[in-house]
């Protein structure tokens, strides 16, 4: 039995639970972590508060990165020793003492190496986009870079600081780079998807696009925008089952029900647009916008 952080029941910060689970011996193609540091991440609080549902519902043990030392290996794993000290991508389930996690996910970490070092540099930077200071945020993720080149969250967010500074270029090569970490990783999938729609290369984007839905099926900002690539390419009903699709996975996400909206108000189904803004006015009854959109089909 190992400590950890669980989930039962979606909420506020009272709702993280501390108790002891197990944790099994390692599978094939899979290390055991004894867990140094872990990373708390703003996703943690909205799988926690049931704003995203967490992959797998609840109860869940949450948090997707970590650093730490190999206690255990599994078969087929050779890469791998114990004492090696790793830091690693794979969640949720960070917040407990030991876990196991797949060795494809791991990287090694130098012996002189700090764990948490690229971790804080990355998380000043995503503070300093939370307020607007980009330019400073680039520079935190640079520096967490230059300590852990395939640190994978500080590739996505410098991916991510370049799509709002729109330098696509660079934008591109470096979530390349994140793919080349983590082929499967949803977000560097789900933004470099985005660049390509920038740049108006849309076979490239639906492709990236799907392939992050592939590895989140819950991600409702890449089957918005997904809705949106096939209505731009006249191709209305995937959009519309894209967004709903969508909307049953996130019913909050406000986004999709006013594109699922315009959809129908284009294919002149005026009663069924108007549906769709009234279930999202129960979500968000000030919601201005799907007001607006309502005045605008009386008329």
């Amino acid at each position: 039995m190992v400590a950890a952080v669980r989930v039962h029941k979606v909420g506020g910060p009272e709702v993280l639970t501390y108790e002891d689970v197990d944790v099994p011996p390692p599978a094939q193609g899979q290390i055991r972590v004894k867990q140094h540091a872990i990373g708390v991440n703003f996703v943690d609080t909205y799988f926690r508060s049931g704003l995203y549902p967490a992959p797998g519902g609840v109860p869940f043990v949450a948090g997707n990165e970590a650093a730490g030392e190999v206690v255990e290996v599994g078969s087929g794993v050779s890469e791998f020793k114990r004492g090696d000290r790793v830091a690693y991508v794979q969640g949720p389930g960070c917040y407990t003492a030991e876990r196991n996690v797949p060795a494809d996910r791991a990287v090694k970490l130098p012996a002189n190496y700090p764990d948490t070092l690229p971790d804080a540099w990355n998380n000043l930077g995503v503070i300093a986009t939370r307020e607007g200071h980009v330019d400073d945020s680039v520079s935190c993720f640079l520096r967490a870079l230059q300590l852990n080149p395939h640190h994978l969250l500080s590739l996505d967010n410098l991916g991510n600081a370049y799509r709002v500074q729109k330098q696509w270029d660079d934008a591109r090569k470096v979530l390349e780079r994140a793919l080349d970490v983590a082929p499967t990783d949803a977000e560097a999938n789900y933004s470099v998807g985005m660049v390509f729609a920038q740049t108006d290369e849309t076979s490239k984007a639906e492709q990236h696009l799907q392939r992050a839905l592939q590895s989140r099926p819950v991600y409702p900002e890449a089957l918005n925008n997904l809705g949106v690539l096939y209505l731009v390419t006249q191709r209305r009903d995937q959009a519309v089952a894209s967004f709903e699709q969508c909307i049953r996975v996130a019913p909050i996400f406000d986004q999709a029900y006013l594109n699922l909206a315009r959809v129908y108000a284009l294919e002149g189904a005026q009663d069924k647009a108007r549906g769709v803004l009234l279930d999202l006015l129960k979500q968000h009854p000030d919601h201005a916008q799907a007001k607006q959109m309502l005045d605008q089909l009386r008329q």
